[in-house]
């Protein structure tokens, strides 16, 4: 061994001999230490006997609710070994987790309060149902049975004779005309004064109503002259006496009182018409 071998080692040995160096325990450590061991186990003791009380009082609840007996009597007490309070000092018990509310809880939350937020508020009103179709002239008071373009209840342009009396409502002939054509009254709701005229080569050729009657776009009895021209472009006719294309070869007849200038009387005539005489 060299000299310089033996510096280094009586070094080492001074360096391993110097106190301050050394552990010292402390005066009390063994009786803080025991300290420490008895308070886990208290700890341990009154969870485990807490637990085991919970677990009972919940068995005994149930079995009250149920109608049973009491279980209290067979429960056994938790045991509190020397064995689980050293586990217990060895590995204590984590605290436990905080609850954390997630970001998508959150969010369905705020969407079913909006959802619950909007189905509260009022409906919005609806608006009411409409009852029909309004008059083509609000301020018209027209009324009466319609005079179509064909023919006016039962009786319809081009009926014959035989026909016109098969209805039941053929009156008596009030007049023969030329061009062999006659005039009847016929029954209209109890009106006697409703006329037709029948052609003998043509059949009913013309239509009188005695009562109000309107055309199906609302032009009758109390319609002013403006309102005719505005629902019958093509009238021809003055001096009170208009006429107003109906169905397919007929017109309609429309008498205008020259001082009110409105509807005072509506007929149907086919057209051509071959009788030359007035109802």
């Amino acid at each position: 061994m060299s000299s310089t071998d033996e510096e280094l080692d009586e070094e080492l040995r001074r360096l391993f001999a110097d106190e301050r160096l050394g552990l010292r325990p402390r005066a009390d450590a063994e009786q803080a230490i025991l300290a420490g061991a008895r308070r886990v186990r208290r700890r341990r003791v009154l969870l485990t006997s807490g637990g085991g009380t919970l677990a009972v009082a919940l068995l005994a609840t149930g079995t009250l609710l149920l109608g049973g007996e009491s279980p209290t009597r067979n429960a056994a007490a938790p045991a509190t070994t020397d064995e689980s309070t050293s586990l217990a000092i060895e590995e204590p018990a984590p605290p436990p987790a905080p609850t954390v509310t997630s970001t998508a809880a959150r969010t369905s939350e705020e969407t079913t309060g909006g959802q619950r937020s909007r189905s509260s508020s009022p409906p919005a009103e609806t608006p009411p149902a409409a009852t029909g179709a309004s008059p083509r002239f609000e301020g018209s008071t027209v009324a009466g049975t319609v005079l179509g373009p064909d023919g006016y209840g039962v009786f319809k342009l081009g009926m014959s004779t035989g026909e016109a009396e098969a209805t039941g409502r053929l009156g008596e002939s009030v007049r023969a005309e030329a061009e062999g054509c006659t005039l009847y009254g016929f029954t209209d709701e109890g009106r006697a004064a409703s006329r037709l005229r029948i052609s003998a080569s043509s059949g009913l050729v013309g239509l009188y109503p005695g009562g109000p009657v309107r055309t199906p776009e609302g032009i009758g009895e109390g319609s002013t002259l403006a309102e005719v021209r505005d629902t019958y472009p093509a009238l021809s006719g003055d001096q009170g006496s208009y006429s107003a294309p109906a169905g397919e070869g007929a017109v309609y007849r429309i008498g205008v009182d020259p001082d009110k200038r409105v509807v005072s009387r509506l007929a149907l005539e086919a057209q051509p018409q071959p009788c030359a005489g007035r109802s």
